[in-house]
């Protein structure tokens, strides 16, 4: 199955190009959803992916074999293709997602809704970003990150695309570029960062589920497989990737018995989770207890907590002015959580990494939006 960069919509700017909602015109077609899985495995044959951080990655992406022509971007077999409700803000990039499983294996949901991955596993992720938004042939492909889910722990690892596009390198730390791209129209400069394999670990931290953006509800949404178009948790669980997920016998899986983010550029979704779903998937990775944000700071951004149990409502305890609070009920421009949302200085800016550029459709939309509809805090 073909789901590539190509085919999503990228002269549009889609920052998540493979929804539902940027098909790009793709006809339908009958279903399945998706083909069954391989019974061997083609991406990463070979590697012995259990020594996660340590595994011996090919110094080239086609040398990976997770690509059947790494030019085209035309994923192997194995790889899997989903998207994600709520998707991080990366300057604009559009990005394609693949889930690679061990031959046989599933992921299983917890009692407390998180999932645990097989050793093997492997999240693949590619950028690319359309550098002027009036000439569609000028989208190019930034780099391929690699998560592997090692017996002890897991690792990453960067591709970097040559400047032609046909072929990427594997990064043995990081680098930044500057890049130059026209959006509505007008240029903007910025440097585009390859994180290297410690940063990743900055927000894929011991105290998150490590694979951020592969959980239930982030999956449960429609996603347009290439002309067929079906809820992921529904396509994904009839080619046997999960177990736990707790359907009756006889009955078949219902969306509406698991939770759900929701796309916080969705107009006709509620402000507050609009906003909410936009701060889970942006910034609660560090803001979290024990995550990378200061241990003193209170704020816990996870879309399980109540909006009392955030803090999001409580007085800003660092680099504001006294009685500055983070989220200003009917008052956007007072709210420092919006503050640091748009704000393009490196001491300021929220997140730190992996955005320069403020997500003034997306994000900070929805986040203004929600604070000047709110009345009061818990």
């Amino acid at each position: 199955m073909l789901v590539t960069l190509a085919l999503a919509g990228v002269a549009a700017g889609c920052a998540d190009p493979v929804r539902v909602d940027h098909d790009a015109g793709i006809p339908p077609r009958e279903g399945p959803a998706l083909p069954p899985r391989p019974s061997f495995r083609v991406c990463l044959a070979g590697v012995d992916l259990s020594l996660g951080p340590a595994a011996p990655m090919p110094a080239t992406l086609g040398a990976t074999g997770c690509f059947t022509d790494v030019a085209a971007g035309a994923p192997a077999a194995d790889l899997i293709p989903y998207g994600v409700n709520s998707p991080l803000w990366t300057d604009g990039a559009a990005k394609a997602r693949y889930l690679v499983l061990p031959p046989e294996e599933i992921v299983t949901r917890l009692p407390d809704g998180t999932l645990d991955f097989p050793v093997g596993t492997v999240l693949i992720k590619e950028f690319g970003m359309l550098m002027d938004e009036r000439r569609p042939h000028t989208f190019r492909r930034l780099e391929v990150r690699f998560i592997v889910r090692g017996a002890t722990d897991w690792g990453f690892f960067t591709y970097r695309f040559d400047e032609d596009g046909q072929e990427a390198q594997l990064l043995s730390a990081g680098a930044s570029e500057d890049l130059r791209v026209r959006r509505d129209g007008e240029w903007q400069a910025f440097p585009y960062i390859y994180p290297s394999r410690t940063e990743c670990v900055t927000c894929h931290s011991n105290a998150t589920e490590r694979s951020l953006g592969f959980r239930i509800d982030q999956l449960n949404g429609l996603y347009n497989y290439t002309g067929v178009i079906e809820n992921q948790l529904v396509a994904l669980n009839s080619v046997g990737v999960f177990t736990g997920l707790d359907i009756p016998s006889g009955e078949q899986l219902d969306p509406s018995d698991y939770p759900a983010l929701v796309d916080p550029k969705d107009e006709g979704q509620p402000a507050e989770a609009r906003a909410r779903s936009y701060l889970h998937a942006n910034c609660s990775h560090c803001h979290r207890p024990l995550g990378q944000s200061s241990p003193g700071l209170s704020l816990d951004m996870r879309i399980e907590r109540t909006l009392a149990e955030t803090h999001l409502c409580d007085e800003a305890q660092f680099f504001a002015p006294p009685g500055t609070l983070r989220i200003h009920p009917g008052d956007p421009d007072a709210s420092f959580v919006v503050q640091r949302m748009e704000s393009t200085d490196s001491f300021r800016r929220m997140p730190p990494l992996g955005r320069t550029l403020p997500d003034y459709s997306g994000g900070v939309r929805a986040v203004r939006l929600w604070a000047a509809g709110l009345r009061q805090c818990p």
